[in-house]
């Protein structure tokens, strides 16, 4: 049994390391540890993201800051002997930007990899240089650069045109591209203009923070050329405080494949009939009785994330939930959290306005409201809503 046992493990391998995302602090810390002493694992990873100190709900409360530099080194040290063989996507969100040896390691030692990402820190955020090597991949299919500041900045720098060139370069294999220089103080790290400058034919994801600090015409016109060219795009983020005119909305929303929106529900205001979007993530937490009725102008809604808060709401917390589900009545997919008091047992009535549902998130942000425990009010929403097939109560 044991040999056999161990004859399955050998086979699942391919499948079980194909893609390992070590998304807090304890699972870096012990997944490193256990891929130096086992390189026969790694030799299977071809997507690794890692997401050291990340400062998530849902991590155990016991979790230590790790050494990051520790963690690079350690993945450096895996890399440069060729137990990397088959990386071709490698992201990065730590507190600070990887030392630049790391990047130069990876793109000699992986030869196959081309979709890279990396946070940038307080301490880096003026640390790029023209001869990085983070600059230095070519072909690239996918690119992610966004920033981990707790400080109030107003910089607006140029990012160095090696980097453009790597983009520009890569034009015809650059599949995502993310770039989000959001500061806490509404301000911008880098200057992200040229990005509208560039050509991929085959970009499908694109994630922008905020590029322009006004609301020139000129800008309309330079987002809706860009955007024209670039049919492809499957997914568009909004981050940080990145907002489109209307006019570039409206161009937008009516790119043939759009599938996917991430950002404010505002932006989303009188354009819901224009498109085929299925995607919608809120990013914002608005309040319930704010919350309009912008999302029934999208017929063809399959999947929504949102935050809500129901603090001002003058009606109950099934109105709301009434109002919205008739509304979206299509949906097979919803993530829910609220940063008030959530009634478990009025989700549960008015998610019947919704039959054809799949899967259902809730994220308790404070505790839930309905007198029972939480064991209950989950079995009381798989007696009432049969047809969900997966839901967590977290």
């Amino acid at each position: 049994f044991v040999i056999q046992c161990k004859r399955l493990a050998t086979l699942l391998q391919p499948y079980l390391y194909n893609s390992v995302d070590l998304a807090y602090t304890d699972l870096c810390r012990s997944g490193l540890k256990v891929f130096s002493q086992r390189p026969t694992m790694t030799r299977y990873i071809k997507t690794l993201i890692l997401k050291p100190n990340r400062n998530s709900g849902w991590t155990n409360s016991s979790d230590k800051s790790i050494d990051e530099q520790w963690i690079l080194d350690c993945l450096e040290r895996i890399a440069f002997t060729g137990d990397l063989p088959l990386l071709t996507a490698f992201k990065w969100y730590g507190k600070e930007l990887p030392k630049d040896s790391l990047w130069l390691t990876l793109r000699t030692h992986c030869l196959n990899i081309r979709n890279i990402g990396t946070s940038v820190g307080q301490k880096t955020l003026q640390a790029f240089k023209s001869d990085d090597q983070l600059f230095a991949f070519r072909n690239l299919t996918g690119f992610h650069l966004f920033t981990q500041i707790l400080e109030h900045y107003q910089m607006d720098r140029d990012l160095p045109e090696t980097l453009w060139k790597m983009l520009f370069d890569s034009k015809d294999s650059l599949e995502e591209l993310t770039l989000d220089g959001t500061c806490f103080s509404d301000a911008n790290a880098w200057n992200l203009k040229p990005v509208f400058s560039g050509r991929w034919p085959r970009l499908r994801r694109l994630a922008l923070g905020n590029v322009f600090n006004d609301d020139s015409t000129d800008n309309d016109e330079l987002v809706g050329q860009f955007l024209q060219e670039h049919p492809s795009l499957t997914q568009v983020s909004s981050l940080g405080n990145m907002s489109y005119s209307t006019t570039a909305m409206a161009c937008l929303l009516t790119l043939p494949k759009l599938e996917t929106y991430q950002g404010k529900l505002q932006q989303l205001k009188s354009s819901g009939e224009l498109t085929q979007i299925r995607n919608i993530i809120l990013t914002v937490c608005r309040p319930s009785a704010n919350f309009g009725d912008i999302l029934g102008d999208f017929h063809h809604l399959e999947s929504l994330a949102v935050c809500v808060n129901f603090v001002d709401n003058l009606q109950s917390q099934l109105d709301f939930y009434k109002r919205l589900f008739v509304k979206c009545s299509q949906l097979k997919y919803l993530e829910l959290s609220s940063t008030s008091w959530l009634s478990l047992r009025e989700l549960s009535s008015g998610l019947r306005l919704v039959p054809n549902l799949r899967s259902l998130t809730v994220t308790r942000v404070h505790k839930m409201n309905g007198g029972n425990s939480l064991t209950k009010s989950a079995l009381l929403i798989a007696a009432q809503n049969p047809s969900l097939r997966e839901y967590k109560i977290r």
